[in-house]
């Protein structure tokens, strides 16, 4: 697996599904989404101004995917639709670490202001 230049991963997440895997970049702030199956890159998912720091997939095979930035803001994207981020939330300073709980609606998210 590999992205068309070179960069620095930060982050790394598969889904539960076992068919993608994704990674978070430090320059550019972009999301590398690859399959696993055939080792393919299948798309790049931008909008973070910063490195982002964090990535991870919904449960239960949903089209959900979550990531954290530098940036201070934690993106929601359904990595299925042509408009991928679904929605933007915007945190208190930048973002170290997110999570999913297994009921799919609850983000756990922490910052460097705590």
């Amino acid at each position: 697996m590999t992205s068309p230049k070179p960069v620095q991963f930060s982050c790394v997440s598969a889904d539960y599904s076992g068919n993608f895997i994704c990674a978070g970049a430090i320059d550019p702030y972009n999301i590398y989404m690859w399959s696993l199956q055939t080792g393919d890159l299948v798309d790049i998912l931008s909008g973070h101004t910063a490195p982002v720091s964090s990535v991870c997939f919904a449960p239960f095979f949903e089209p959900i995917l979550i990531s954290g930035s530098w940036d201070s803001t934690v993106k929601v994207w359904n990595y299925t639709e042509k408009n991928k981020v679904h929605e933007t939330l915007t945190m208190n300073s930048e973002v170290t670490s997110i999570d999913i709980h297994q009921n799919g609606k609850d983000a756990i998210v922490s910052t460097l202001s705590g």
